[in-house]
């Protein structure tokens, strides 16, 4: 439906949530909104964009910028943190339930586990969090949580694009 020349689907919830923010919410509008919340929390960008944009192309571009925008800024700023903690204060060698998580986490699957989960499960801070205490090498993190986030945004703007399959349409069905 067209209302003062914009689509309006009335049938979507998320499509309420963003046009309450700015009712004359414009194409660059929607496209930093997805952008800024890519760089956090990659599923809340995807919905965004899925509400926001008519074309999956236009989605999955400002996603996967402001995630891996994301991905680069917390990767070196987790391991600045890391570098200065450990300078200021000598950490004792204890085994504790964190650490055999980490440790169990790291056998089972680490970086790639943790790269594979962190756009849908965990936000991307703590997703890098994650990889920085496995890995110390700047480059393989980036490099890994880059591929994942092209993995999930083929999936996610690939079905709707390539196929026709709305993935809003399955959530209402099942929420």
């Amino acid at each position: 439906m067209l209302v003062n020349d914009t689509f309006v689907d009335y049938e979507n919830p998320l499509h309420g949530f963003v046009r309450y923010l700015n009712p004359r919410m414009g194409f660059w509008s929607t496209a930093l909104f997805a952008f800024l919340w890519s760089t956090v929390k990659y599923t809340v960008g995807v919905a965004v964009a899925f509400t926001g944009f008519h074309n999956p192309l236009w989605g999955f571009l400002f996603t996967f910028m402001g995630a891996a925008v994301g991905i680069v800024f917390f990767t070196y700023v987790e391991l600045w943190l890391e570098d200065h903690f450990n300078r200021w204060f000598k950490a004792k060698k204890v085994f504790s339930k964190t650490s055999r998580k980490l440790v169990r986490m790291k056998q089972r699957g680490g970086l790639v586990l943790v790269a594979f989960l962190t756009p849908v499960i965990l936000s991307i801070p703590v997703g890098c969090l994650l990889a920085t205490a496995f890995v110390h090498s700047r480059k393989k993190i980036i490099v890994y949580q880059l591929a994942s986030i092209m993995l999930w945004g083929l999936l996610f703007f690939g079905l709707q694009g390539l196929f026709g399959f709305n993935l809003m349409d399955l959530m209402k069905k099942l929420f």
